[in-house]
């Protein structure tokens, strides 16, 4: 991939982050032109870059998004649900393609479907400003009907009688000359009135146009007085006659497609008489005799009639330019009809209808086509030029520049001839390549003048001026690249040396943002994991330089010197931490849209506030609270918030609330979701987990209402009476549960029947690297993350107390209940008297448990690498660590095992009790 192309990806991710979000905010304040405005630059920024890869499915669709924004601004339209869902559909499409952009580098193969179908719908809400831009927009929006070319009479009329017999192969005279060429194009451009502010230059874009041969330009409407007239508004009407292919035609007004009319152009198209009214018996007399030798088919008598009047007519009037068009299509031997149709337009002062007899002209040429291709079997005959790509272009641009290098070089004297010869020569066989055979004969002529005048000067101004012509041609990356050192590029010397100062300009004004890639982060931190492993092996090599080997000046220098390298990589671990630090908003943006779509699916009234956006954490736990967070509101939505008549009956706001705030927490980021709904009724819930068997009916009466709430969390439990795409199968809070565990973070679940729910989420900042507690038990060591220590403590055995089969004991008049590691983990238990226990009290949720160990061991830093292949599967362990003296150390998920634990004694306690 591109790097230009990889920018444009991740760019425009955030355009269309702030586009969603923009057009949420309208849906509560469809009047601030404040957001309006910062939607329409965010799909005009992705318009415009979309133009730069050649993605017109893309192109086109955003830039039928930016016409209805547009109308937005103006207020010409006004917001509505209608439009933010169509908007909203539009981007959705567009952030799908941006992501196969990322896989393929190319659009999918069916984008140009739906793009036209939804271009359709978005322009089709865009309100009309006049009859034309109606005819435009229905032209553009199907495939168009025959469309008129009556702009064509603007041209000069003997410029129309020239491109009249160069479509049917014939001089002026009517005598045949080469060929019928291929019909020339007329292309009617009209920009949008803001077109400036678009980006467009409706002039350059028009004179840089291939194959123009002919061009008018005219004004929508009439100037207003210079007092009133606005220099930014648009009001051009631009008309082209091109010679060249359609293909080049629709490649080049590709960004402004749905701005132009592209028609092929038939011969009767130019006949169009011109001039001012003028009747009379002379031509009255004139008509009577024109019907007569029509009908016997006198042409002969008629053009004599026609030149005789033509000489005695006001040039300027109606009736001599009818003449004049009589005379040339005599000449053509043209069909009754459209002589009669010719004489008719003199007595009406009205243009001839040419499209019926068109469609007729168009139906007997394909039969001769067809006739003559079934008799001239196995000969073919090129009437046309190929198509030549845009890369064959830039070569053929390329080897004419070198051309040009060539002739300026200085040479002596009897070389100079051979040279003129041999470049003459290549560059006329290039044109030929290329279909511009036309060009080869003006080659020659500046090939013989350069070689009568001793001066090459004439063809450096040839070949300069075809490559003007070419440019359009050119791949982009071409107008890019680096400053050519052809002879030419001294035309644009001034323009280079301001454009380089204004780029310095710009460089002084740009912020020095520099964006990396997530995987040059990911390294630097395995890199401080390397760091930390090989700084941790320190204290053990001062140990043994002190007790092994008795140097005690060598420890202590050993020690100094990790002293030093342990800050260093605090201080450089904190710095790429920074750099991996991102807000929270991240991933709140993603929630209005939620919202927005499942409460109106479910026809409730929802409002969402977001406060603590700018708290920051670490990527990897960013990502991690999507699905989780996601889950969550879903149940919010689709459980917690009742029906506007609901909470009306209830006497709530019809209007629920459902509040994401984030804010840390010494070492941690607090997340905490609150609604207002119905709450979570415990008694349901008992009833639910004892039908699913979740509950025995002792336990059931003897839990309470808190203890119940916190059955949801159970997996495979749900409340919903229905299963349906957004509830009902048991999965979501016990995602959550898991998804939060697997972060080193905890989950604590509040309810109020009828006052609503709250659900807190407390994770760390930083998932890389964890602070550990070494245990020893069974003569085995183990690490224990940090973050779920809350104390430690040694105890007196004789100070435990057995409370319904379970070892608790007193600490601060509060009874902390006891389990032993070595049993959580099934080792060997250590049954010799001692006078005093370690015990390690953790905190799960808001209870405080305490953990019996053989020994403490110092506090580490460790790179936590989880447990990967069958080793996965294991519960109870968080992952594992290399330790400095390069053994590994297993890290234990205290939570998951006390847990474990404390489940089993309650199992065991109801059936000894049943």
């Amino acid at each position: 991939m591109t790097p230009i192309l990889a920018q444009f990806i991740s760019e425009s991710r955030d355009l269309l982050e702030t586009t969603g979000r923009g057009l949420l905010q309208l849906e509560r304040h469809p009047d601030d032109s404040a957001v309006i405005d910062e939607v329409f630059r965010a799909v005009h920024t992705i318009k415009g870059a979309s133009g730069l890869f050649d993605f017109l499915p893309m192109t086109r669709l955003v830039h039928a998004a930016e016409d209805l924004l547009d109308a937005l601004r103006d207020h010409r339209l006004s917001y509505s649900a209608e439009i933010g869902d169509l908007l909203l559909a539009t981007f959705d499409l567009v952030s799908l393609w941006i992501d196969v952009l990322e896989t393929d580098e190319a659009l999918p193969a069916d984008a140009e479907e739906p793009s036209q179908a939804l271009a359709v719908r978005l322009r089709a809400l865009v309100p009309k400003e006049s009859d034309e831009e109606a005819d435009l927009s229905s032209a553009t929006a199907s495939a168009p009907p025959v469309k008129s070319v009556a702009w064509l009479k603007d041209l000069p009329e003997s410029q129309r009688v020239g491109f009249y017999l160069r479509t049917l192969g014939v001089d002026a005279e009517g005598r045949p000359d080469g060929e019928p060429s291929s019909p020339l194009f007329g292309v009617r451009y009209r920009p949008i009135r803001d077109a400036f502010f678009s980006g467009e230059d409706p002039l350059f874009v028009v004179c840089n146009a291939p194959g123009v041969v002919g061009r008018a330009i005219a004004l929508t409407a009439p100037l207003p007085p210079p007092t009133e007239l606005d220099p930014y508004q648009c009001s051009l009407d631009l008309r082209l006659v091109c010679d060249s292919e359609r293909s080049a035609l629709v490649e080049h007004f590709r960004y402004m497609a749905e701005a132009v009319e592209i028609t092929p152009l038939h011969a009767l198209d130019y006949v169009i008489p011109t001039g001012t009214p003028n009747e009379g018996p002379v031509y009255e007399d004139f008509m009577e005799e024109a019907q007569t030798w029509l009908a016997q088919n006198d042409l002969a008598s008629l053009e004599r009639a026609a030149q005789t009047l033509l000489a005695l007519a006001n040039p300027e009037s109606w009736p001599a330019s009818i003449l004049r068009w009589l005379q040339c299509l005599l000449k053509t031997q043209p069909e009754r009809p459209v002589l009669q149709a010719l004489l008719d337009a003199m007595r009406t002062q009205q243009a001839p209808d040419w499209i019926p007899l068109q469609r007729h002209a168009d139906e007997q040429t394909a039969a001769d086509s067809s006739a003559r291709a079934s008799s001239t079997q196995g000969t073919v005959t090129l009437h046309k030029t190929r198509e030549v790509s845009p890369a064959e272009w830039a070569s053929f641009a390329a080897l004419l520049q070198t051309q040009l290098a060539i002739l300026v070089i200085p040479v002596e004297e009897e070389c100079w001839r051979g040279r003129i010869l041999s470049m003459s020569e290549t560059v006329s066989n290039a044109l030929r390549y290329v279909g511009l055979v036309d060009l080869v004969d003006e080659v020659a002529e500046c090939r013989e003048s350069a070689l009568e005048h001793k001066s090459s000067e004439t063809l450096v101004n040839l070949l300069g001026d075809i490559l003007s012509d070419i440019a359009m041609h050119l791949p982009l990356e071409e107008d890019t690249a680096e400053e050519s050192t052809s002879p030419i590029s001294h035309k644009a010397e001034g323009g280079s040396a301001a454009s380089a100062a204004d780029g310095t300009r710009r460089e002084q004004l740009i912020p020095k943002v520099l964006k990396i890639d997530q995987a040059r982060i990911d390294l630097l931190m395995d890199l401080i994991g390397e760091l930390v492993v090989a700084k941790n092996a320190l204290p053990y090599l001062a140990n043994r330089a002190e007790q092994q080997f008795g140097v005690r000046e060598l420890s202590r220098e050993i020690k100094e010197q990790y002293s030093i390298v342990h800050r260093i990589s605090q201080e450089l671990q904190g710095a790429i931490m920074q750099v991996r630090m991102l807000p929270v908003s991240n991933i709140f943006q993603r929630f209005p849209r939620l919202v927005r779509d499942l409460s109106r699916k479910l026809n409730k009234r929802i409002n969402l506030v977001v406060e603590g956006e700018e708290t920051e954490a670490d990527k990897n736990i960013i990502e991690s609270l999507a699905d989780p967070l996601i889950h969550i509101l879903r149940n919010s939505i689709d459980h917690g918030i009742e029906l506007p008549e609901q909470r009306k009956a209830a006497g709530k706001p019809e209007e629920g609330t459902i509040r994401i705030k984030a804010y840390p927490d010494n070492d941690r980021v607090i997340i905490d979701i609150t609604d207002d709904g119905k709450g979570i009724d415990p008694q349901i819930v008992k009833l639910k987990a004892f039908e699913k068997g979740l509950l025995s009916e002792e336990r059931l009466e003897a839990i309470t209402d808190e203890e119940a709430i916190q059955l949801v969390l159970l997996p495979g439990f749900s409340t919903a009476a229905i299963v349906s795409d957004l509830s009902g199968r048991g999965v979501g809070m016990d995602v959550v549960r898991q998804a939060v565990n697997a972060s080193g973070g905890s989950l604590r679940l509040s309810s109020t029947l009828g006052q609503g729910t709250q659900v807190k989420l407390s994770l760390p900042l930083s998932m890389t690297v964890t602070q550990v507690m070494g245990v020893t038990v069974a003569e085995q060591r183990f690490g224990v993350p940090i973050d779920v220590v809350s104390e430690t403590v040694k105890i007196n055995p004789r100070a435990i107390n057995i409370i319904k089969h379970q070892e608790t004991f007193v600490l601060r008049e509060q009874v902390v209940p006891l389990v032993r590691l070595a049993r959580l983990l099934d080792l060997h238990e250590n049954h010799r008297a001692r006078e005093e226990l370690p015990v390690l009290v953790i905190r799960i949720g808001e209870e405080l448990v305490g953990v019996i160990v053989d020994a403490f061991h110092e506090g580490i830093e460790i790179i936590l690498k989880p447990m990967e292949g069958f080793l996965g599967k294991l519960h109870g362990f968080s992952g594992t660590a290399l330790l400095g003296n390069g053994s590994v150390l297993l890290v234990l998920d205290l939570r998951t095992l006390v847990l474990g634990m404390q489940e089993y004694t309650r199992i065991t306690a109801l059936n000894t009790t049943t």
